[in-house]
């Protein structure tokens, strides 16, 4: 896993994310933990990453009978 400031991914953000397609990259700000590059392989599995992380998709589930 790489962990890099958001000013150095700013300034490099292609090759970060080139980085994140072998290891998760942490984005941090004022030396916290902010963000994650993650690669996404293919379009279904950035469908599943962007539902399961939704909290409108969580409540709609938890309502289903």
């Amino acid at each position: 896993m790489t962990v890099a400031s958001l000013a150095e991914v700013k300034a490099r953000l292609s090759a970060y994310v080139e980085a994140c397609k072998t290891s998760p990259v942490v984005v941090t700000k004022n030396r916290r933990a902010a963000a994650m590059l993650e690669s996404v392989a293919e379009d279904d599995e950035l469908d599943s990453i962007l539902l399961a992380c939704s909290p409108r998709f969580e409540t709609a589930r938890a309502i289903k009978p």
